[in-house]
């Protein structure tokens, strides 16, 4: 795998080689963490955000405030 990434930089394949990284390594990673350091992680309610930008955000924002219980 690190060789794999070591050509990928050698060969200037960054989008792939971001995406590699990402994918073999940081997630797996981050979920491994989250799920030991929150309990009901599995039970949490999932927010997709279709947009990053002000107009984005305040519409996830009124999405959670409906859901709360």
């Amino acid at each position: 795998m690190i060789d794999r990434w070591i050509a990928q930089t050698d060969s200037g394949a960054w989008e792939e080689l971001v995406a590699d990284l990402l994918v073999t390594h940081y997630d797996p990673s981050y979920l491994r963490a989250t799920t030991q350091n929150y309990l009901h992680y599995d039970e949490a309610r999932s927010l997709s955000l279709e947009r990053l930008d002000e107009p984005g955000m305040a519409q996830a924002a009124r999405e959670l405030l409906k859901a709360r219980p």
